[in-house]
């Protein structure tokens, strides 16, 4: 899960600014595969002080507490 592809439904952000400068560069991978994207959060969220998963489908952020 390496490769940013825009395509891809899940974006895996992660940022140590509360306002996000990097634009496209705060995306770490994209993924297809929702478990992929909420396993990459896990793994990452104390890497970042904000960290989230974008469904771009849904156009939303995923809530991992109603996972």
């Amino acid at each position: 899960m390496d490769e940013i592809n825009l395509n891809d439904r899940y974006w895996c952000l992660g940022f140590d600014q509360y306002y996000p400068c990097g634009g496209f560069a705060d995306i770490h991978t994209t993924t297809n595969s929702k478990h992929e994207a909420i396993k990459w959060y896990e793994e990452e969220k104390e890497r970042f002080d904000y960290c989230e998963v974008w469904d771009s489908e849904k156009r939303e952020y995923i809530d991992r507490d109603k996972e």
